[in-house]
């Protein structure tokens, strides 16, 4: 007999401290900065290849409407974005400067949940422009400001602990 899985939701109203909401506002700007570094990572790698292709074309003796039409890039996902901000974010521990030197300090989750966001804007936008996404038309994926984007990162769940079955048959978690 199969069994199912009940997954359950549960919704808190936090009540920080002045520390721990600094902590908290901190996250948000570490969750910002690395969506807004994956999203120029994307814009700036697309525009330099498709232009460069572009141009390749146009040597060729081929009309630049028709060159613009025929040129697909592929664009960075969220491992070459993520290595590439690995390489580019210092350590303030070794004095290296960077753009994120702090990094040790903050869930390492805010980061890759922001990169798999700016991911997700991106093809959302590519999808609505070639006619597969259904609903409204989405806009060009921009940059978050702290003034226009609500604070927020996500954290994922921990986990489950692996079961094992001692000598009665029971399960029992392992730590």
């Amino acid at each position: 007999m199969a069994t199912k899985a009940v997954l359950r939701a549960y919704r808190f109203t936090l009540d920080p401290t002045p520390a721990q909401q600094q902590r908290l506002l901190r996250w948000c700007g570490n969750a910002r900065l690395a969506f807004n570094f994956a999203l120029a990572a994307k814009k700036q790698q697309a525009h330099e290849q498709w232009r460069a292709e572009v141009d390749a074309l146009l040597e060729q003796g081929v009309p630049e409407a028709q060159a613009r039409k025929t040129v697909r890039v592929p664009l960075p996902a969220k491992p070459g974005t993520q290595k590439a901000f690995q390489a580019a974010r210092g350590v303030d521990r070794t004095g290296t400067a960077g753009v994120c030197p702090w990094w040790h300090e903050i869930n390492t989750y805010v980061f890759q949940s922001a990169f798999a966001d700016a991911d997700r804007a991106w093809k959302n936008w590519l999808d609505s422009v070639k006619g597969v996404r259904a609903g409204r038309r989405v806009g060009y994926p921009r940059f978050k400001k702290r003034s226009r984007s609500r604070d927020s990162f996500r954290l994922h769940p921990s986990p489950p602990l692996p079961r094992q079955s001692n000598a009665n048959g029971c399960a029992k978690h392992t730590a």
